[in-house]
């Protein structure tokens, strides 16, 4: 798991990086940070997680995304803004999903493993998890000081 995460968190760098184009603009999320939710949170409730498992994960990445801070943001992100930047860590994740979830055996095997607040998870958690990781970190790359 953690060499698959390497592998997408360097990918993620690199296509978040594109997303600020050589003239240090930023390219603005098409969705809204809400709309963005929305749809993570459908396609969630779609690949077999439980309600009580969607409203979990997004209400902890609801609490990360929500300390990125607009003077933090660089020059080329700030005329997007932060609901367009925090829209992208969700749609990065959304994104990647699809090949977490299709690498992964047992996606209801429970792992000790504490985060956020709880010392199990399932597998199908830490994908989402590890994958909501790399893209928080790959758009402070990208987007932030």
């Amino acid at each position: 798991m953690a060499r698959s995460l390497t592998i997408f968190g360097v990918v993620l760098s690199t296509l978040l990086a594109s997303a600020v184009n050589a003239s240090g603009a930023a390219q603005c999320s098409k969705v809204s940070y809400k709309a963005g939710r929305a749809q993570l949170s459908q396609y969630l409730s779609g690949q077999g997680y439980s309600s009580g498992q969607v409203r979990f994960l997004l209400r902890n990445a609801d609490q990360q995304t929500g300390r990125l801070r607009v003077a933090d943001l660089n020059a080329g992100s700030k005329a997007c803004g932060i609901d367009s930047a925090r829209a992208h860590v969700l749609g990065c994740t959304r994104s990647m999903m699809p090949g977490l979830l299709r690498d992964s055996k047992d996606l209801d095997a429970k792992k000790s493993y504490r985060h956020w607040g709880r010392s199990h998870h399932t597998v199908r958690e830490l994908m989402f998890i590890g994958g909501f990781y790399a893209c928080l970190g790959s758009a402070k790359d990208a987007m932030f000081r």
